[in-house]
């Protein structure tokens, strides 16, 4: 479990505002909008109802330790959350789980959208594409309940989402890599899926949805 607030960071000869640089902690409350005690720089890109919580897996930590070099400390990547075990991989995790961890209740909201803040903060510009392009994004969650929670404890899965669209999937559409129509149209149509993810997505297809439309008509009329 890590958090931070806001402080000036010099990353080489750029000086920026962040509360990327999160430190271990036993223990945090957890509110709606975020851990008492952390609080993001970025109020635009970063935070909010959707993206209350950031949560990276343990398994890529040995992957970003070869390519960068050197060992790796939790919460590097700026997550809240540092999480062990397969089941927290992207491939596993799926829009609208619901968690409980600690006294906290959690909902995946959609794959977190690595920035170049990350890039400079681990001093190498590639980072983001190599995150990218692995689909080692991590992922943000929306909180349910609001609670304490603890380090160490483990992962309850209260609840899978049965749309069953993985933070992998969404990162192939995302980063270009998967354009299936009814893929998308579903992703859109999935109440648990972020508004800003959902922008992302319109802007990233194109405007021209007539497709998608027709798609969600089929969908109402399978009901």
């Amino acid at each position: 479990l890590n958090i931070a607030m806001p402080a000036q960071i010099d990353y080489g000869d750029w000086q920026v505002e962040t509360s990327g640089n999160k430190l271990p902690v036993a223990s945090a409350m957890l509110r709606f909008e975020d851990f008492e005690g952390n609080l993001q720089a970025d109020l635009v890109s970063h935070g909010g109802p959707d993206k209350a919580v950031c949560a990276y897996s343990q398994a890529h930590y040995p992957f970003w330790e070869q390519m960068l070099g050197h060992m790796l400390m939790p919460g590097v990547f700026s997550e809240n959350l540092t999480l062990a075990g397969d089941d927290a991989l992207e491939t596993e995790v799926c829009v609208g789980d619901i968690w409980q961890i600690g006294e906290a209740v959690l909902q995946v909201a959609g794959p977190r959208m690595p920035c170049r803040k990350l890039a400079a903060r681990l001093g190498n510009r590639r980072v983001i594409e190599w995150s990218t392009s692995k689909g080692y994004t991590g992922y943000y969650l929306r909180v349910l309940h609001e609670g304490v929670v603890p380090t160490g404890t483990p992962i309850r899965v209260l609840e899978k989402n049965p749309g069953e669209i993985s933070i992998d999937a969404v990162n192939g559409i995302f980063y270009h890599r998967n354009r299936d129509q009814r893929l998308i149209a579903n992703l859109l149509a999935l109440p648990e899926f972020g508004q800003v993810g959902k922008s992302w997505i319109v802007e990233m297809v194109g405007r021209d949805l007539a497709w998608m439309d027709e798609i969600l008509r089929e969908q109402v009329r399978d009901m």
